[in-house]
């Protein structure tokens, strides 16, 4: 294998030749959320590397015949002019948009909380009008990449809740979905599409905590221990 790497890391290096490794350093690295910072800037290394990495990797494949293997999230359609495999299709961009969801739960004619998607200057104003007792969740648009794993999402209870708010979004989203805060059980309901129909899987329920002085989510794992009701499978 050639291993396209950021930056060097505390991790045992690998076992496989130092010239089949080469490292990108496109930047500094990011102190806030760096996990999801550095996915962004090894993405963007990707679709244009430098002369540098380009040349090794012609060097180690000058046929062209590799295949790159990519994470999940990933969008990147090739790598160096090759193939990728993994990754999800450009559409996630657009169906993953929790400020546009809202069209494609009308159209199943599915039941939704009170909810109005405004742009982020106007969110106060909208959580005033939806709150129920218990705050709101500010939930943010996909402008600057795919918000997943509760990173673009925020419970505004106050003012101080909503400012930490608008600093979390300010800089990564142009728009909000507001709506009041529900509790209850998050989960993910998902399905295996086949020629000749869907399999609905069990739903995954997400584990998210929840700091209740800070309005902040955190998604620390999955579980399918929980069932949901009858009443809620049969509809």
């Amino acid at each position: 294998p050639f291993v396209l790497a950021l930056y060097e890391g505390p991790s045992k290096p690998l076992s496989i030749p130092p010239q089949q490794v080469c490292v990108l350093r496109p930047g500094p690295l990011p102190q806030a959320d760096p996990e999801e910072r550095m996915f962004e800037q090894w993405e963007s290394a990707m679709q244009s590397l430098p002369d540098t990495a380009l040349a090794r990797l012609d060097a180690w494949d000058p046929t062209h015949e590799a295949v790159v293997i990519v994470p999940s999230a990933s969008q990147l359609q090739s790598v160096g002019g090759r193939p990728v495999f993994g990754g999800t299709p450009s559409i996630r961009h657009a169906i993953e948009n929790k400020s546009k969801v809202d069209q494609l739960f009308a159209e199943l004619h599915m039941e939704t909380a009170p909810h109005q998607v405004v742009p982020l200057a106007q969110a106060t104003a909208a959580a005033a009008a939806l709150d129920l007792g218990q705050g709101t969740v500010w939930a943010g648009d996909n402008t600057s990449t795919i918000e997943a794993g509760a990173r673009a999402l925020a419970h505004v209870f106050d003012e101080p809740s909503a400012h930490r708010a608008r600093m979390l979004l300010a800089d990564r989203c142009k728009t909000v979905r507001v709506q009041p805060f529900l509790p209850g059980v998050p989960c993910s309901i998902q399905g295996i599409c086949t020629p000749d129909g869907v399999a609905l899987t069990v739903p995954t329920e997400m584990l998210v905590l929840r700091d209740p002085s800070l309005g902040t989510f955190l998604l620390v794992g999955m579980s399918t221990a929980w069932d949901p009701p009858v009443c809620v499978t049969e509809r």
